[in-house]
């Protein structure tokens, strides 16, 4: 008869709270990162503070989703199905005011030509700027670097585009914007996006977190 040996492993569950220096940027590191940020990408990372949209639904972003007369703009179709709308006021049409500058282009010729995405590079869509990210985060000092005392790996410790959804969530919380206003994500903790009922809702919304600096 053999004793067969029973193993079980015990996975701890990292609390949000423990690991917010890296899921979240506090006002004066996310300034510091943008001090550090090629020009081209600052007003991306601007409105994705302000939002919390996805980077693939920001560097998506075309200006037929933009109503100058409203002033709102419109995400028709996001992750969830779900359109999004927005209310450019506050810090949010100051971004566009500078997006809006920074439409008209001139091509090799030297004629000119007007660029559809609200955030690129010289016209083109916004690429992988992964080492231009990291490169920030190191001269903001919002990475660090950590070597395993056993194996002698270094690990890099990077706060990804993604800690501006968390970033956003929270500071909407604190801004007391409402649940009918903050769609709620997995966890109670954090809001993922609008669910809109009112433009006027969102107009407040932005213009909340924008007092907040």
């Amino acid at each position: 008869m053999f004793l067969m040996d029973r193993r079980v492993l015990i996975l701890k569950k990292l609390s949000e709270a423990g690991n917010a220096r890296q899921g979240f940027f506090e006002a004066d590191e996310f300034e510091g990162v943008l001090a550090h940020l090629p020009d081209y990408l600052v007003d991306a990372c601007r409105f994705a503070y302000l939002t919390g949209w996805r980077k693939g639904e920001v560097v998506a972003l075309r200006w037929d989703g933009v109503d100058a007369a409203a002033g709102t703009l419109t995400l028709p179709d996001s992750k969830n199905g779900r359109g999004r709308l927005l209310a450019l006021t506050g810090d949010m049409a100051d971004i566009f005011e500078r997006r809006e500058e920074a439409r008209l282009l001139k091509d090799a010729e030297g004629e000119p030509r007007v660029a559809d995405l609200v955030f690129h590079r010289r016209g083109r869509r916004l690429a992988d700027f992964k080492r231009a990210w990291h490169a920030a985060l190191v001269k903001a000092g919002c990475s660090h670097r950590e070597k395993d005392p056993k194996t002698g790996t270094v690990r890099v410790d990077d706060r990804t585009f993604h800690a501006f959804r968390r970033t956003a969530a929270r500071d909407l919380t604190r801004a007391g914007v409402p649940r009918d206003v903050a769609m709620g994500h997995k966890t109670d903790s954090m809001f993922s996006r609008y669910n809109i009922v009112d433009t006027r809702d969102v107009a407040r919304a932005i213009e909340q977190v924008s007092r907040r600096k």
